[in-house]
């Protein structure tokens, strides 16, 4: 949330609504599935499935945010929704 703010003043408000809401509704999924999945097979296994997870989205978003962050700031700041 503070990286919005900071990078998309204009549209800081409408941004970051879209942020939470997309937070909340990602958090509602997990907590949906993920209850089952730790009934069914116990903490130790679904637990390890999540880290691994977590690993992979870490990479597949994390790295091209790290190397290319900078030009997708630059890029998006000229959109017309942004000006």
């Amino acid at each position: 949330m503070t990286y919005v703010s900071d990078c998309y003043y204009p549209v800081a408000p409408d941004a970051l609504l879209l942020v939470n809401g997309l937070k909340n509704i990602i958090a509602f999924g997990f907590l949906y599935g993920v209850v089952p999945w730790v009934m069914d097979v116990g903490y130790v296994d679904s637990f390890g499935t999540q880290a691994g997870l977590y690993i992979a989205i870490l990479v597949v978003f994390g790295l091209p945010l790290y190397f290319f962050g900078e030009k997708i700031r630059h890029a998006s700041a000229q959109w017309r929704v942004i000006l």
